[in-house]
């Protein structure tokens, strides 16, 4: 460890411990006030944590540090906020269908582009997973994780959680990305049923084959990829609802009342979706003071201006506004389309959501005001 990495880590001030036997402590940054977690590992393959510090995956904690010393690695990653599926699982009965195979989709996005980078997580399981207030899933700790080299034969380390982990991580063979797919398709059997496959499969038979498939004892012929899975998982979620139709009830009944909050919450606007009092009041106090503004213009608007130009600053106004809360609010994961997620300090990611709402807004100025020109060059509005 150099002096300068020495001091980068001195600036982490240690706040609880989150995990004793595994060395797992909730830490401060002592200049921004941010909370971080901080973690040691020994066994580990430092070039997924390189990797991982100058491209982050969206929807997995952000690598800030990884210090090596002695044989250990030392990592600070960002502290992800929410519950995870243990603790939902823990207070709560089994889920839905419809619930499970959300869930099982975004694991799988995820999956995909740590696949795709030739990252292997093999510790998938429910105290891993992180289900946010808006429905999003995140996925934990990549301690386990390895590099994926097609022509091992075998792990040289057996690691792994029990029931969770494939055969292969017990020393039947190499771990592949057919080793995480085994492992979601426990984690769906679990949610669904409360137990892990081979002791009771789901009732809903498409979902109890697509799970049989992930948990076959042979990797080659289980799922070939986490994009493969995802799709089987979306054709017995459109069958499900389809059915549900077909049969006169609504694709979110009762039963599934749970599930049919989360597919509405995903769609409402910023402020709305945890379903906190506080800040429901406040993103309705705003949106109310932007639609106000912008109809300020149509129904009292300047003396001496036009129709037009009244449209044009009301929708400027309407858009910026609204533009202002979808951007820093992430909404639909906004920031993973535009690669926000992948600026390191939260202050310059929360910058750059802010200049793309700027940047909206100057966008339909400029076409406004060519839109307003072409007017007055055929005659259709007077020139000023």
């Amino acid at each position: 460890m150099t002096l300068e990495e020495r001091s980068r880590l001195s600036y982490y001030r240690e706040l609880a411990v989150l995990n004793a036997e595994h060395d797992v402590k909730l830490v401060q940054h002592s200049e921004s006030g941010l909370l971080f977690v901080r973690k040691t590992l020994v066994n580990y393959q430092p070039e997924i944590f390189r990797q991982l510090i100058a491209d982050p995956v969206p929807n997995m904690p952000r690598i800030v540090e990884a210090v090596e010393d002695e044989g250990r690695l030392t990592v600070i990653e960002t502290y992800l906020a929410g519950r995870t599926l243990q603790d939902i699982f823990d207070e709560r009965e089994l889920m839905p269908v419809l619930s499970v195979c959300r869930i099982g989709r975004q694991l799988c996005g995820i999956l995909s582009v740590l696949h795709a980078r030739g990252i292997i997580h093999r510790d998938v399981k429910l105290s891993n997973i992180i289900l946010s207030e808006d429905g999003v899933v995140k996925l934990l700790d990549l301690d386990a994780a390895k590099v994926y080299r097609p022509d091992e034969d075998r792990d040289t380390k057996l690691i792994g959680t029990q029931g969770f982990a494939a055969p292969e991580q017990y020393g039947f063979g190499a771990s592949s990305p057919a080793t995480d797919i085994y492992a979601v398709g426990v984690v769906l059997n679990v949610l669904s049923t409360g137990a892990f496959p081979g002791t009771e499969a789901p009732a809903d038979e498409d979902l109890a084959d697509v799970i049989r498939e992930c948990t076959r004892m042979e990797p080659g012929e289980r799922f070939c990829s986490a994009e493969a899975l995802s799709t089987a998982l979306h054709a017995v979620e459109q069958k499900a609802a389809a059915a549900r139709t077909q049969a006169g009830k609504n694709v979110f009944a009762a039963s599934d009342e749970e599930t049919s909050r989360d597919y509405r919450r995903e769609n409402r606007l910023p402020g709305f979706r945890s379903g906190r009092v506080w800040k429901m009041l406040l993103a309705g106090l705003w949106y109310l003071l932007v639609v106000s503004l912008s109809l300020s213009f149509l129904t009292d608007p300047p003396e001496g201006s036009t129709l037009f130009d009244n449209i044009g600053q009301a929708g400027i106004v309407l858009i910026g506004g609204f533009g202002l809360a979808l951007f820093l609010l992430d909404y639909r994961g906004i920031w993973g389309k535009l690669h926000i997620d992948r600026i390191n300090s939260p202050f310059l990611r929360r910058m750059a959501a802010f200049l793309c709402a700027v940047t909206l807004a100057l966008v339909f100025m400029l076409g406004y005001i060519a839109v307003g020109s072409l007017l007055m060059r055929m005659g259709v509005i007077p020139p000023e």
